[in-house]
């Protein structure tokens, strides 16, 4: 039978940002929710704000993988939110 894991089991490098990136996360989710810019765009600007912290930018592939990978699997919360039965993240839905 398939595999059927979401992904190899590593983070990205959106998902390994650290907490001072929460607020331009919670923007790139949002945006990404609403679906009114291009993945360009949305990037220059999710880039932008990562300068301003001094952190370095997402290449397009990145963005592109983590895009698609929370539409159709749900965004994982920033925090670490765990299940307390067995360990894994809590994921919340995705919406259009």
């Amino acid at each position: 039978m398939a595999d059927k894991r979401i992904t190899r089991g590593h983070l990205c490098s959106i998902d390994r940002l650290p907490a001072a990136a929460d607020e331009a996360v919670a923007w790139l989710i949002a945006e990404t929710r609403r679906q009114r810019l291009t993945q360009e765009e949305m990037r220059a600007e999710f880039n932008a704000r990562l300068a301003k912290l001094g952190l370095p930018p997402v290449p397009h592939s990145s963005l592109n993988r983590w895009v698609i990978k929370h539409l159709t699997h749900g965004f994982l919360p920033r925090g670490g939110a765990r299940c307390p039965h067995c360990g894994g993240a809590l994921v919340a839905e995705a919406q259009p």
